[in-house]
């Protein structure tokens, strides 16, 4: 069997190591919440059993991540909501929504 390095197999594979240290300024701000996300998440396993667990872990996280979580930077929608283009829908509701609760109480938004 002919052994490479883990850095020689990326290079095969035309994958170029970022070696770059937390919090630097040239990290992926998006894929680094991501990761928060993830270990912050309720049920976050301190490890995993077999690969199958991390399988099924990973597919039920994927798809409530997609599909449930609720992001701040999308403002607060779910990324499918977002993808399909459901978000605009939701927004013009929120407004709607806020534009009746100002009229009926405008003291607590500032307007009496």
């Amino acid at each position: 069997m002919n052994r490479i390095t883990l850095i020689a197999f990326y290079f095969q594979l035309g994958i170029i190591p970022c070696f770059s240290l937390p919090r630097v300024s040239d990290d992926n701000p998006y894929i680094e919440s991501f990761f928060k996300t993830q270990k912050y998440k309720c049920g976050y396993p301190r490890f995993f059993t077999s690969i199958e667990h991390a399988r099924i872990w990973f597919s039920d996280f994927i798809d409530w991540y997609n599909n449930e979580h609720m992001h701040s930077g999308l403002q607060y929608v779910t990324p499918n909501q977002k993808r399909i283009g459901a978000h605009h829908a939701i927004f013009a509701n929120r407004n709607r929504v806020i534009t009746v609760a100002k009229n009926i109480y405008p003291e607590r938004w500032g307007q009496a």
